[in-house]
């Protein structure tokens, strides 16, 4: 925990000085330090796995499913009244099997009623300074930690979350991670799939969403759209064994690397998408380049023409099929 410092205004040299040394990423390019992110997903999407192993990550006890990206290691909180406690209990053991014990602390407030803006959310408070030094808080979920009657819709009702998560964030300099349901008609990316009120993505510094295509596959992806960095997409899979989240076949889709497709398809004719591996392919293999190019086509940066055989990808402001980003956001023109 920070130490504590007189409230009100300080100078701006005073105010650098207490952040002197420290890291700003938890997750480069996914959450800052000190950061909210909200996590949204439908049932079965692997949301609470996905909470359990960025846990395990976090207090050092599993590699981390998102790659190269590196974790700070730290503290984790995990709160909730999802699920039975027999069941939780016997995720967690599995996954902490084969040495994967927590050198961090990990504590688990399951199914004791916490309710955002109640007396019990003294809970949160009381363990959070147990911990005694800033932690990661997986909220799991925000609809399963609200008082009965509550209306997500409302800007009232979500302003006491909100509430809550803040005086977290300040005390405590909190990372924290909010599980919701996805919008039912939500469509785009971001904070149009987040169900409830707007404070929420407005609030939030990032949204990842988990999209699995259906629940016969142990395999999907992770979209983070990062108010102060680049979406990225990034591909995982689940071990049925351990029950973590491992990371998955096919390239991290930053704009780096998306870019070199786009950029290869303002060189040429609109190419279908086996012209594209063959260009890409040796250095990459088929289905990173597969995974990069759909991608590069749910980013809005290329755009899709015909059906079936004679699909062809051209960027997406040419073909008129949706309105990408171009040049001046950053991403390659055609005499880039």
């Amino acid at each position: 925990m920070r130490p504590e410092r007189k409230r009100g205004a300080i100078p701006l040299v005073d105010f650098l000085a207490e952040a002197a040394g420290e890291a700003m990423w938890a997750l480069p390019g996914l959450v800052s330090w000190g950061g909210f992110v909200v996590c949204v997903g439908t049932p079965e999407s692997f949301k609470t796995f996905g909470a359990f192993t960025l846990g395990l990550a976090f207090s050092d006890a599993v590699p981390d499913f998102l790659g190269s990206i590196p974790t700070v290691h730290m503290p984790v909180l995990y709160v909730s009244n999802e699920k039975s406690a027999r069941m939780v209990r016997e995720r967690l053991r599995v996954m902490t099997l084969n040495g994967r014990t927590p050198s961090e602390p990990f504590a688990v407030l399951h199914r004791q009623n916490v309710q955002f803006g109640t007396e019990t959310w003294a809970l949160v408070i009381e363990a959070l300074r147990d911990l005694g030094r800033p932690a990661l808080v997986l909220l799991d979920t925000e609809a399963s930690l609200s008082r009965p009657g509550f209306d997500e819709n409302s800007g009232k009702d979500t302003g006491v979350v909100l509430d809550c998560i803040r005086r977290i964030q300040a005390e405590f300099d909190a990372t924290v991670i909010l599980n919701v349901h996805p919008s039912k008609y939500g469509q785009g990316s971001a904070g149009a799939k987040v169900r409830g009120h707007t404070s929420l993505w407005g609030e939030a510094d990032a949204v990842w969403e988990y999209r699995r295509p259906s629940r016969t596959e142990a395999s999907g992806m992770l979209v983070a759209d990062v108010k102060d960095g680049d979406r990225l997409v990034l591909p995982f899979r689940w071990n049925r064994d351990t029950f973590l989240l491992e990371p998955g076949e096919g390239l991290v889709l930053t704009p780096t690397s998306v870019a070199a497709i786009v950029q290869a398809l303002w060189q040429e004719e609109p190419l279908r998408s086996e012209a594209i591996v063959q260009k890409f392919a040796p250095n990459h293999g088929r289905t990173a380049v597969l995974n990069a190019l759909a991608g590069a086509v749910e980013l809005g940066l290329v755009g899709r023409l015909g059906r079936g055989t004679s699909t062809r990808y051209a960027p997406s402001d040419e073909t008129g099929v949706t309105n990408g980003p171009t040049a001046h956001d950053g991403w390659p023109g055609p005499n880039e």
